[in-house]
C-alpha cells in the first residue's frame, strides 16, 4: 500500500457528509461476496484511465455573465450545472455537449421561494426539474430549469440530507442524518418527489452505531465519505455502522456485495471502509482513518484501494490520464452523478494552458487546450461506464 495521504478535504461542521460513487460489473452475480482486508498492506499497481472509463471533456464558456470555479453541482443528459467556491447562490447552467452557457439561475434570499445555501444540488431533466437542499433550514426547494419556483418540502424528521441521488420517475435516494434520543444516526431511505414523504426506509443491520465524524471537547469536525454508489440500474450502499456494503436492486432487495475485516465494532484505531468509483474490472475504496489533530488542523489520513474482480485481488494505485501526461489522479473527493456519470474531475485553465506549452497535453485534451487562455473557465471531465 503506499504511504497513507491526508485526506485533501475535511471542515469543520456538525454536519455535513458527502459522497461518492460506483459503478458495477454486468457480469457480477448477487451471490458474489468479496471480503476486503482495511489493514493489509497492498502491493502497487499503475493504471490508466482510459482503459477503465469513457473520458468526456467538457470546456464552459466564459463570458461576463459565465465565470465560475467550476465546481460541478449536477450532471444531466444534456446540462452540467456549476456554481462558485462563495455561498452567494449562483446556479450556472452548461449545455453538456457544446459547453456553452445556458442561463445563470440565483434564488438566494430569506423568502418561502428561496434558498439561504445551496447545500448540493439534483437536476432530474426528464420532469424539467431542480431540487435545492437548504440544510441550514432542513427544507427542499424545487425549480423549474427556467428557475421559477415550484414547491418546497421539509427533510423528513427534520433531518440533514447528507446525500441524494435521482432514484427513480418519483423518488430520491436520499442519506439523512439524525439525532435520536442525543445520538447521532445515519441510513438510507426513499422519499417521494412530489411531497418530500418518506417512501421506504432501507434497513441494514447495525449492531452498534459507529461514525467517522472525530469529536474532542467542544470540537466536531466531519470528514466528506461515500454512501453511495450507482451500479447500473441498482446501487450499492454503505453505511459506516455496518460492515457490509449492499447492493440495493430496485424490487427493494439488500444483497451483501463488500464485507470488511476486521469488524469496525471494536477497533482502537477506526478504519472505515467507503466506495469510490467502481469500472470493471476494477472497483475503487477508500480506507479513511478516524484520527485528527486539532493543533495542527489536518487529519482524517486515507489509503487508497483497489479490486481487481478478474484476479481476486486487491492492490493500492497510481492512475494516469493518458491525454495528459505525468498527471495523477487520486479519487480522494469524488460526487457521484448518478447514472450520467461516475463521478467528475475538473482542470483549470492556467495549468491546462501551461501542460501545453510544456507538450504534456494529447489528444482531445490538447485540441481543447489549443484554444484556451488563461482566463477561461475549467475544463470538466467526465467519468462514464464504457459502452
Amino acid at each position: 500500500m503506499k504511504d497513507m495521504k491526508c485526506a485533501s478535504k475535511w471542515m469543520l461542521l456538525l454536519v455535513a457528509i458527502y459522497a461518492m460513487g460506483c459503478s458495477p460489473n454486468a457480469k457480477e452475480t448477487q451471490a458474489d461476496i468479496v471480503e476486503v482486508d482495511v489493514t493489509k498492506e497492498y502491493a502497487e499497481k499503475e493504471l490508466v484511465l482510459q482503459d477503465m472509463v469513457d473520458v468526456e471533456y467538457v470546456p464552459l464558456e466564459t463570458t461576463d455573465e459565465f465565470i465560475t470555479h467550476g465546481t460541478v453541482k449536477a450532471v444531466g443528459p444534456s446540462l452540467i450545472i456549476t456554481a462558485n467556491r462563495t455561498n452567494l447562490g449562483d446556479l450556472f447552467l452548461f449545455d453538456r455537449q457544446t459547453g456553452k452557457g445556458i442561463r445563470k439561475i440565483n434564488r438566494m434570499g430569506q423568502s418561502g421561494e428561496e434558498y439561504t445555501q445551496a447545500t448540493s444540488v439534483l437536476l432530474d431533466e426528464a420532469n424539467g426539474e431542480l431540487f435545492v437542499n437548504d440544510n441550514p433550514k432542513q427544507k427542499i426547494l424545487v425549480y423549474d430549469l427556467e428557475g421559477n419556483f415550484r414547491r418546497s418540502f421539509p427533510t423528513v424528521d427534520s433531518c440533514y440530507y447528507n446525500d441524494w441521488q435521482n432514484y427513480d420517475d418519483t423518488r430520491l435516494l436520499v442519506y439523512r442524518s439524525i439525532r435520536i434520543d442525543g445520538q447521532r444516526k445515519e441510513n438510507h431511505i426513499l422519499i417521494n418527489k412530489q411531497d418530500g414523504s418518506l417512501a421506504q426506509q432501507i434497513r441494514m443491520p447495525i449492531e452498534k452505531e459507529e461514525t467517522p465524524v472525530y469529536t474532542e471537547k467542544d470540537a466536531v469536525v466531519v470528514p466528506f465519505y461515500n454512501v453511495n454508489a450507482p451500479m447500473g440500474d441498482d446501487w450499492l450502499l454503505a453505511n459506516p455502522s455496518t460492515d457490509t456494503l449492499y447492493q440495493y436492486t430496485k424490487d427493494g432487495k439488500l444483497t451483501p456485495r463488500f464485507v470488511r475485516m476486521p469488524s469496525i465494532h471494536g477497533m482502537e484505531e477506526q478504519k472505515f471502509l467507503f466506495p469510490q468509483l467502481c469500472a470493471h474490472p476494477y472497483y475503487f475504496f477508500v480506507i479513511m482513518t478516524k484520527k485528527f489533530n486539532l493543533e495542527k488542523m489536518n487529519g482524517f489520513p486515507t489509503s487508497d484501494i483497489m479490486y481487481d474482480a478478474e484476479t481476486n485481488q486487491f492492490f493500492s494505485y497510481i492512475l494516469y490520464n493518458k491525454d495528459y501526461a505525468d498527471k495523477k489522479l487520486f479519487f480522494s473527493y469524488i460526487l457521484p452523478m448518478g447514472q450520467e456519470a461516475l463521478t467528475v474531475e475538473k482542470y483549470d485553465a492556467p495549468d491546462l494552458v501551461e501542460a501545453n506549452a510544456e507538450g504534456k497535453l494529447s489528444g482531445p485534451l490538447k485540441s481543447i487546450a489549443d484554444r484556451l487562455d488563461e482566463e477561461a473557465n475549467p475544463v470538466i471531465v467526465l467519468l462514464k461506464r464504457k459502452k
